[in-house]
């Protein structure tokens, strides 16, 4: 994941350079080896790019099998009888036009950003629509699983990428 983010900010000189804007904006000028977790837990466009890193290039895309329960199960409209192996692949969902819009394929951090980061828009009151295009997508983005089986280590995985995107 740390690979595929870095990739994607140095294709992305734009981007990267948001980047280093925030950066240097809320960590300042010190000299240290890497970023604090202190520093880094509240910068929106640092956590928009490890999203978008994650999403574009999940680390596990054809999702985990589960097994459906005794008595089977319905989902939009389509029976699943008990026993069968089912899978949401991530690399699918997370290509979902109706939740990323049209450019699924491209690296857009600015997407994960209220009113998709448009100047001036940081002290613009979000309304209905914009929040729920934001929960659609938090409730869609899932590089790390979901419910009971979801990876435990997940909030530490994501403190780490962002100390290390931080640093380098």
């Amino acid at each position: 994941s740390t690979c595929a983010i870095i990739y994607h900010l140095a294709s992305h000189p734009s981007t990267q350079r948001k980047l280093q804007a925030e950066l240097d904006a809320e960590l300042g000028s010190e000299d240290l080896l890497a970023a604090t977790a202190d520093q880094v837990k509240r910068l929106p466009f640092l956590d928009a790019c490890i999203n978008e890193g994650l999403r574009v290039h999940s680390t596990s895309s054809i999702g985990l099998p589960r097994v459906v329960p005794e008595g089977g199960m319905s989902v939009s409209g389509l029976f699943f009888p008990a026993g069968t192996v089912v899978s949401v692949p991530s690399y699918s969902i997370h290509r979902d036009p109706a939740v990323w819009g049209d450019d699924t394929e491209a690296f857009r951090p600015e997407r994960w950003l209220p009113y998709e980061g448009v100047p001036g828009s940081a002290t613009k009151e979000v309304d209905a629509r914009e929040k729920e295009r934001l929960a659609r997508i938090q409730r869609t983005f899932n590089p790390f699983s979901v419910g009971p089986r979801a990876c435990v280590g997940r909030n530490l995985a994501f403190l780490e990428l962002q100390i290390i995107v931080a640093s380098l």
